[in-house]
């Protein structure tokens, strides 16, 4: 995308190559090319929601088509000036097998639900207070919460941020 926006401010024609590459869905098609997936794939953003409303997505998909579903969340810096105009902290990626049903290798079962007003940076932080700022800064990070209660295999509630409310996240380990 930062290539595009260069070669637009030098007024020349964007490449086909370029513009392929730039599009939001650019890294799940060619994981499927790579793997030879023939499984369906989607992407969003969402902001500082993204990982919320990339959380409720694939739990909603995975009930739908009662199937397990691959849910991959990634965040990277950008190059300037873009950086300048919505930094982000650090790297930071997250994959997640969410099943409709438990399964022998299930590790938690989470319920999810939608809750009026905002969540806040308490109800997001991650325990572990070395994880706090890439949490705050970069949005994928925001599944830390999530990651650290799967590892150490407790019981959890807390809350992600999702456009004007919150997804409620309860983990109940298996």
């Amino acid at each position: 995308m930062h290539a595009i926006l260069q070669t637009l401010a030098r007024d020349e024609p964007v490449s086909p190559t370029q513009f392929h590459n730039s599009v939001h869905n650019a890294a799940s098609g060619y994981w499927s090319i790579a793997t030879g997936s023939r499984q369906p794939t989607s992407c969003l953003s969402g902001h500082d929601a993204t990982a919320a409303a990339a959380l409720l997505k694939a739990v909603a998909a995975g009930q739908v088509e009662q199937s397990p579903i691959l849910l991959c969340v990634y965040e990277v810096p950008m190059p300037e000036p873009l950086a300048s105009r919505r930094p982000t902290v650090g790297s930071f990626g997250a994959a997640l097998v969410l099943a409709p049903r438990a399964g022998a290798g299930a590790l938690a079962r989470l319920s999810l639900a939608y809750r009026a007003g905002a969540a806040t940076m308490a109800q997001e932080a991650p325990r572990g207070v070395a994880w706090r700022e890439l949490a705050a800064g970069n949005p994928a990070a925001r599944l830390l919460r999530l990651l650290e209660t799967l590892a150490l295999g407790v019981a959890d509630v807390f809350a992600l941020r999702l456009l004007d409310g919150q997804l409620e996240i309860t983990v109940d380990p298996c």
